[in-house]
């Protein structure tokens, strides 16, 4: 639109349309073009331009260029191609789609696809060229006719097939036309591997992890850490995955879901005989809707699957709106068949959905002989409906054993510290569960179920004496509102035969299948302090804690020690799994910094399992950089990096058997060299710095980076932020001035 006389681009929010940033024609002296979209930098935007007019070499190359833009339209710096003293045009594509940096390779550089024209050798004759390039200028493919195929006449991006993605080039001879399709990425999993059990794929990238939906049966290692914050997009999870993952003891960081498929998680579903293990996530978020059925962080459904070693962190999973009624696991939503689940975690997850239907820290529904065991969770888990702190369900020759929870569980009228709802029987054994447990709306019939260790049991009506809970402990205090209680309540499970509705005169049926349950002072009801002394019954017998002794704990079949064999330790109160104090994670802020000689920046590492107290820091070369701890929070420590020569180091962690890198690039100012005086010949003035009879100007920062240049003697200046700056001005005649300045 034309404001005051000036052609200027307004962007708009959407959807209020309210007016928002304002782009104008020319930015630092540089007409701009229609030409552009946003993309992600940090926990913002830039705007990439194409800009209409190319710069020159000393060589006489075609410079094109494409310019970042900040949100407030102010310069940060030009993306240049080499179009080589032929080129005469530079057409690029930018939009979403285009700009996706995993698209035409799997690394986390981004690349760009334009098409230049440019003239034959020794001819008249101008041909379109298709190039792809990186951020850094160089091509990575280059497509042109020849006399076969005819000349190429344009090209597109066939992207609404997300898992085949193609490139479309269309070539003219004069008789036909020719379509050839080139299937993206050119190039992915650049650290190699075959895909085979024996030699795997190597993921290095959020790219390389996105491949697995191209070959869901072959094999997988991660290389290292993936933020996936390196792609704005959503993640859609892998269907019927067949293959291997294993993690390496790395993290995937950042993982978002929201999808509208059936089944959700890293894997929609996993087919029989797949497996995951040796796998860390923290900070994975998902976003649960109507249409999703089953949802777990790693996959939406097991059948016949192992997964073991995995450890999520800090998970978010909540409802889209009142609609969402899947079943939850922190892990996995539904797990059937065999599924094998074992020295996992789930750590100080908020699992919040008000309408789900069912939901466990580890597994939502676990039916037919699933095994889930060592096992840990914590955190928050509200549901409308059925909560357990392991499994919500459990089903059909299930096992829960040697499971430790320490979690605040919120549900209407179902829950259990470990089990929600044993609908089959199915054994519960050596589990220890803490935390609070907490039901609040009664039943249509009237009924509250909950239990420290299991919420509701189904009762066994052939008076069997099948021992399936036993040798648990509870330390959860239980709560109930302050009206309306008429439920089942106790300590160790809620629910039980006598509990079930009788004709009168009927006799009441005693649960058989209850042994060696204990619950410790501190397991309240309502506030209030049970005893007992019969550790059979719902209620179990109270122990003080004082007196669980390695010595007890192992007459009732927990296994304690450091030795591989054993899974749980002794602590001063109760026993928790081996795992649970091992540092799992050690994570930077940022893995690469960019600093002057005197320059100071903050950086934090995290370790994930383990106290702050554990990692340590350093500098492999203090002469280039020191560091110093700054502030120590629970598993953090805030880091001051102190730049005091050029050159590169590292900053190195570590954290039990663990270390992670911060790689430290300590760069000489280039306009270090630059009088500190304005030479006579420059002058300053109204937001302008002026070389009078200069044919060209650019402006730098004290990186030596270009962040401005025009083809005139003046050059603004007052939209610079505050620092110090070099101008150069090019004479007529070639030669050059410069001088630095301070803003």
């Amino acid at each position: 639109q034309n404001i005051d006389g000036v052609e200027q681009i307004q962007m708009v929010d959407m959807p209020s349309c309210a007016p928002a940033t304002l782009l104008p024609a020319q930015i630092n002296g540089e007409t701009i073009s229609t030409t552009f979209d946003r993309y992600p930098v940090g926990d913002s935007y830039q705007y990439i331009i194409s800009l209409h007019s190319a710069e020159g070499d000393a060589e006489g190359n075609v410079i094109a260029r494409l310019g970042w833009y900040t949100r407030d339209a102010k310069f940060d710096h030009f993306t240049r191609f080499n179009l080589g003293p032929k080129g005469e045009l530079f057409r690029p594509l930018l939009n979403a789609s285009s700009l996706n940096p995993y698209l035409f390779d799997t690394d986390d550089a981004l690349e760009f696809i334009f098409i230049a024209k440019i003239k034959k050798e020794n001819s008249n004759e101008i041909e379109d060229v298709l190039m792809v390039g990186k951020e850094d200028g160089s091509i990575i493919y280059t497509f042109r006719g020849d006399d076969t195929k005819g000349k190429l006449r344009t090209a597109s991006l066939l992207v609404d097939d997300a898992e085949h993605p193609e490139l479309m080039l269309i070539c003219y001879d004069y008789k036909l036309y020719n379509i050839e399709f080139q299937h993206l990425p050119f190039a992915k999993f650049a650290k190699g591997g075959e895909g085979t059990v024996a030699n795997p794929y190597l993921v290095a990238t959020a790219g390389d992890l996105q491949q697995m939906r191209m070959e869901p049966a072959a094999a997988y290692k991660l290389a290292n850490d993936i933020d996936m914050r390196q792609t704005a997009a959503y993640w859609q999870p892998v269907d019927n995955f067949s293959g291997q993952l294993d993690g390496d003891n790395y993290a995937i960081s950042n993982l978002r879901i929201n999808s509208h498929r059936t089944e959700v998680g890293l894997f929609g579903n996993m087919a029989p005989g797949a497996s995951v293990k040796n796998l860390v996530m923290l900070n994975p978020e998902i976003t649960v809707n109507r249409l999703n059925s089953n949802v777990g962080v790693i996959s939406g459904a097991t059948v016949t699957d192992t997964l073991s070693n995995i450890h999520v962190y800090d998970a978010s999973i909540v409802a889209a709106d009142r609609n969402a009624q899947a079943t939850v696991g922190g892990l996995v939503g539904f797990a059937s068949v065999f599924s094998e689940i074992s020295g996992s975690s789930f750590r100080n997850g908020d699992i919040n959905l008000p309408t789900c239907s069912m939901m466990g820290g580890i597994v939502g529904d676990a039916r037919t002989s699933t095994n889930i065991v060592g096992c840990y969770a914590s955190g928050n888990f509200t549901d409308s409906t059925t909560v357990g702190g392991i499994v919500g369900q459990t089903g059909m020759g299930s096992v829960v054993a040697n499971c430790h929870t320490n979690v605040n569980i919120s549900a209407q009228y179902l829950a259990g510290g470990i089990v929600g709802y044993d609908a089959s029987r199915a054994a519960i054994s050596n589990c220890v569960a803490e935390g609070m447990v907490s039901v609040n709306k009664a039943t249509k019939w009237g009924k509250l179920s909950a239990g420290g260790i299991l919420g509701y049991v189904e009762t066994d009506w052939t008076k069997a004496e099948t021992i399936i809970i036993s040798n648990n402990i509870s330390n959860v205090k239980l709560t109930l509102p302050k009206s309306g209680n008429d439920g089942s309540v106790n300590r160790i499970v809620g629910f039980t035969a006598i509990n079930e509705n009788y004709e009168q005169g009927e006799t009441r049926l005693k649960e058989l299948g209850l042994a060696n349950n204990y619950a410790t002072a501190e397991a309240t009801i309502g506030g209030e302090a049970v005893s007992s002394t019969d550790a059979t019954t719902p209620q179990g017998a109270t122990k003080a804690v004082s007196e669980m002794s390695e010595e007890w704990l192992s007459s009732l079949g927990y296994v304690l020690g450091e030795s591989d064999s054993a899974l749980w330790r002794m602590t001063k109160v109760l026993p928790v799994l081996r795992f649970e104090n091992k540092a799992q994670a050690l994570v930077f802020s940022t893995p690469t910094i960019n600093m002057q000689t005197g320059e100071i920046a903050e950086l934090i590492i995290t370790v994930y399992g383990a106290d702050a107290s554990e990692i340590n820091v350093e500098s492999t070369n203090p002469t280039i950089a020191d560091v110093e701890i700054i502030e120590e929070t629970a598993n953090a420590l805030k880091l001051l990096v102190t730049c005091k020569n050029a050159g590169n180091t590292t900053i190195k962690a570590t954290a039990g058997n663990l270390t992670a890198t911060c790689a430290v690039n300590a760069l000489v100012s280039a306009i270090d060299n630059v009088e500190d005086e304005p030479t006579t010949s420059f002058t300053f003035g109204h937001g302008v710095i002026t070389m009078s009879g200069a044919a060209s100007m650019n402006l730098y920062n004290a990186n030596g980076q270009l962040i401005g240049h025009v083809k005139a003697d003046a050059l603004t200046i007052s939209h610079l932020n505050h620092g110090v700056y070099v101008a150069t001005a090019i004479m007529p005649d070639g030669s050059k001035q410069s001088v630095k300045f301070v803003k």
